[in-house]
C-alpha cells in the first residue's frame, strides 16, 4: 500500500518561503508579461479598488495593482515575502490564508495567482466581504 503523501505544515512553509523570498522574487519577476491577460481579467470584473491579494508573495501582481489606482492588501505567512512587499511601498497583513481573519474591512475582489489550488481556504470572518470575481 503507497504511503500518504504528508503537507508541510504551515510553520515548515513559513521557514521555507523566509528562507528562498529573494530568490523567488528574482524568479519570477518576468511572470507580469504571462500574466497580463489575467490581471485583465480580473481587474475588469471588480467593481471598487480594494484586492486581498492571498499568498502574495513578494507582492509582483500587487504592485501592479497598485500602480494601476487599485488598493491592495498583500497577506502572506512569510515575513520575508512581506518584507519585499513593504519595499514597494504595499501594505501587508502576516496572516496564514488556511485560517483567515481578516479586519473589519470590505474588499472588492481576492487574488492569488497559485495559493488557492493547493488546499481550500476557511475565510473566517464575519467583517469581510470578499466577492470572487
Amino acid at each position: 500500500m503507497p504511503e500518504e503523501k504528508r503537507h508541510p505544515t504551515a510553520l515548515e512553509k513559513q521557514r521555507l518561503y523566509n528562507t528562498y523570498a529573494g530568490a523567488y522574487e528574482e524568479r519570477t519577476k518576468g511572470y507580469t508579461s504571462f500574466l497580463a491577460p489575467d490581471y485583465e481579467r480580473f481587474l475588469s470584473l471588480l467593481s471598487g479598488k480594494r484586492i486581498l491579494d492571498l499568498g502574495c508573495g513578494p507582492g509582483r501582481d500587487s504592485a501592479i495593482f497598485a500602480a494601476r489606482g487599485y488598493r491592495p492588501l498583500c497577506v502572506d505567512l512569510s515575513e520575508e515575502m512581506l518584507k519585499c512587499c513593504r519595499a514597494r511601498g504595499l501594505r501587508t497583513l502576516q496572516m496564514n490564508i488556511e485560517c483567515l481573519e481578516l479586519p473589519e474591512e470590505s474588499f472588492h475582489g481576492a487574488w492569488s495567482y497559485t495559493s488557492l489550488d493547493r488546499k481550500s481556504t476557511r475565510l473566517n470572518s464575519s467583517h469581510a466581504n470578499i466577492s470572487y470575481a
